[in-house]
């Protein structure tokens, strides 16, 4: 039920090639909300950084994550890079559960680079589940992860997504999705099938169980919201998150 939205939502745009030779002193900090767009360093003020952490802003499609991510992008670098799946890996012919997973990994490895020279990898456009990052390979070798939900209503998920052009056939699916989504929130082992089915064999879904018991999510419930009203408050979960002053899960402990 959950796969469809996700893989026709990806298909639509247009691929683009992944940066090469990321290291710390070539960010690449792109926030656009055309599909597929390269990243561009944009200068901002700092605040402290207490650990390396990689930020996950996610919820289902039409909550507003990459047009968020547009509007943070600025305000948070250089600390914080932010970043799409597309911005890091390239566009497969067809969009898989396993492809996306490998890509969380992807991405789970530019924030450990990152983490080595203070910076912090805010990964946002995807509705890449936390549980997928948290199961990553390499996700131990992270000080922390932080995850924020966006939320809508089922109305206010289905007046986004007709205004972007979904078809309305599939939003049943989308709305499903968040749903699961919430439940997730606060309990990661809640129909872990929707991910781990058909999933990449790298993945460590046994993780899970040890952090459960203290699983935490950050969620904003955006339904009444303005995207900029929706960017402020994302901002400031981010400066808290860095802080330590947010919930953070800790795979590697």
């Amino acid at each position: 039920m959950f796969r469809a939205p996700y893989l026709q939502s990806h298909q639509q745009q247009q691929p683009s090639a992944p940066p090469h030779n990321l290291n710390c002193n070539r960010p690449h900090t792109t926030c656009t909300t055309v599909p597929g767009s390269r990243l561009a360093a944009r200068a901002v003020r700092s605040f402290a950084i207490v650990a390396g952490m990689l930020l996950l802003l996610t919820g289902a499609s039409g909550v507003g994550k990459s047009t968020v991510r547009a509007l943070v992008a600025s305000e948070l670098f250089p600390e914080v890079e932010c970043a799409e799946l597309l911005d890091l890996v390239p566009m497969p012919e067809t969009v898989t559960r396993v492809w996306r997973q490998r890509a969380a990994e992807v991405a789970v490895r530019r924030a450990v680079e990152l983490q080595a020279c203070g910076r912090d990898l805010l990964l946002a456009g995807d509705p890449v589940p936390a549980v997928e990052v948290v199961a990553a390979p390499s996700a131990p070798e992270l000080d922390a992860i932080a995850a924020c939900l966006l939320d809508a209503s089922a109305d206010a998920q289905a007046q986004r997504l007709a205004a972007r052009g979904d078809d309305p056939a599939l939003w049943p699916h989308h709305q499903a999705f968040a749903e699961w989504m919430r439940r997730q929130a606060s309990d990661p082992l809640h129909m872990m099938h929707v991910v781990s089915d058909g999933g990449w064999e790298e993945m460590r879904w046994e993780r899970l169980e040890r952090l459960a018991a203290g699983w935490r999510m950050h969620t904003i419930e955006t339904s009444e919201m303005t995207a900029r009203e929706v960017a402020g408050a994302v901002a400031e979960w981010c400066r808290r998150a860095r802080v330590g002053d947010a919930p953070a899960l800790r795979p590697g402990r």
